[in-house]
């Protein structure tokens, strides 16, 4: 098992440093509540098993300091496992105590991770190597043999969402759309019928990033130009056109949601 701090970068093993193991660990599928209008995902957790052995019964002690400090973070941060090292979780455990067994130091808890907004995602994003050399990808992820593009210099081309589930800034997901051109550009997803359009023109120099909800241009936030709405792609190919505009050159950063 390994943690993954996102505002540090940086990647801890569990059982690396301290003498402590996971036993096993389980992951329930996603659930949904659906309602006639929308659908909502509820709760998934997380249990994982550990186990610890210190020398003594002051070790014992020394070793459940450190690992509380672990694992109960102050905000949310990734879990993922060998089995599935292509998918992450972004999560926060619940309270928990460990539990003392035999005459050294040993011990023993056990951890629910309560996964924020219930998804798991890939480690890597679209613009990442997609190349299982580079750890980031495994088999199972639905990542075709054809050459998947995320940079296009043409107005119309086609995205695939390789996840479980449709991207969808609204619902905090993320995707990253880059764009340079020169004109007013209009995004149109012909997939999902989703369809943004930006009424303020543009020089081949400007920088137009639509990340999340917002808009910027060459890092100013320009959202009060838009139209608000945002770029939705489904699970599989997604047709998009750009419109209204010359020259384009864009990107889409998102990684793929299960």
């Amino acid at each position: 098992m390994y943690i993954y701090l996102p505002e540090t970068k940086e990647t801890i093993e569990i059982g690396a440093n301290i003498p402590l193991r996971l036993l096993k660990h389980r992951v329930p599928s996603l659930q949904t509540s659906t309602d006639e209008n929308d659908s909502t995902v509820l709760n998934r957790v997380i249990e994982a098993d550990f186990i610890f052995e210190g020398v003594d019964n002051t070790d014992y002690y020394l070793l459940q300091h450190e690992i509380y400090a672990l694992f109960v973070r102050e905000k949310p941060y990734y879990v993922y496992f060998q089995r599935m090292p292509g998918i992450m979780y972004r999560v926060l455990c619940e309270p928990f105590e460990t539990n003392k067994f035999g005459v050294n130091g040993a011990g023993s808890f056990t951890l629910n991770f309560h996964v924020q907004g219930g998804y798991g995602r890939s480690r890597g994003t679209t613009l990442s190597p997609l190349i299982f050399e580079s750890e980031l990808w495994q088999i199972g992820m639905g990542i075709t043999h054809e050459d998947l593009k995320y940079t296009f210099k043409e107005n119309i081309f086609r995205v695939y969402n390789a996840g479980h589930v449709t991207i969808d800034p609204d619902r905090k997901h993320d995707l990253i759309i880059t764009l340079k051109c020169e004109g007013t550009p209009r995004i149109k997803n012909h997939t999902t019928g989703s369809l943004y359009q930006f009424n303020k023109a543009m020089k081949y120099s400007d920088k137009l990033i639509l990340k999340g909800i917002k808009t910027y241009l060459n890092n100013d936030l320009v959202s009060k130009y838009s139209n608000h709405k945002v770029i939705k792609l489904a699970v599989g190919w997604n047709d998009i056109e750009i419109s209204g505009c010359a020259n384009p050159e864009a990107s889409f950063d998102f990684p793929f949601l299960y």
